[in-house]
């Protein structure tokens, strides 16, 4: 099994200085900054104080048992791919409706690579930071199209209620005496009683 390592020892492995490693803590993701190193990170290890860092050679070589070199290798036959580039990733981002309570919107954020589980983090919207031009250009898009979307919908409820009343009131309607009789006067059906 891979072992956990401290700062101090992946720095070694890794033959780079340990200052270079506490550069990749004091950024907003230092996944991707580890991983360029050769590392794995754990933040949840990182915060509690434990050793928080693996050697992904050690971890693909130690972790990796006889029916999960088949898994990968079906998978990749599949035309599965799991490497950072070549994996399709889904990232969603939710602003949630803003509580009475709460100063700002909470905003869930998700991401998930082809149709596994997401990993996910709710946050404030404040968190979030500046996004880039092409989201907030698109956002700014459906921002102005609300009051026409708002028009849609309301259109398409009174439809779906004028449809639904008409159909209950015509059932609902008893058949009149004179329909009685001009269905009985143009059929030829034979009553037995």
């Amino acid at each position: 099994m891979a072992r956990w390592l401290t700062l101090e020892a992946a720095a070694q492995a890794v033959s780079v200085r340990v200052q270079q490693l506490e550069e990749c803590l004091t950024d907003k993701a230092p996944e991707a900054r580890f991983q360029a190193h050769g590392l794995l990170f754990d933040r949840k290890r990182w915060q509690a104080g434990k050793e928080f860092l693996q050697l992904l050679e050690q971890l693909a070589s130690s972790s990796v048992s006889a029916a999960t070199s088949q898994t990968l290798q079906l998978s990749s036959e599949k035309g599965r791919s799991y490497r950072w580039h070549e994996t399709p990733i889904r990232l969603q981002i939710v602003w949630l409706p803003l509580n009475s309570d709460a100063k700002e919107r909470q905003v869930l954020i998700a991401a998930s690579s082809y149709n596994d589980f997401p990993i996910s983090n709710l946050v404030g919207e404040s968190e979030l930071g500046e996004l880039p031009a092409a989201l907030a250009q698109l956002l700014g898009e459906l921002k102005a199209d609300l009051p026409l979307r708002k028009i849609r919908y309301q259109r398409q409820q009174s439809k779906a209620k004028s449809t639904n009343s008409a159909r209950a009131s015509a059932r609902s309607t008893p058949p009149s005496v004179e329909t009685k009789q001009q269905i009985s006067s143009e059929t030829t059906q034979i009553s037995l009683f």
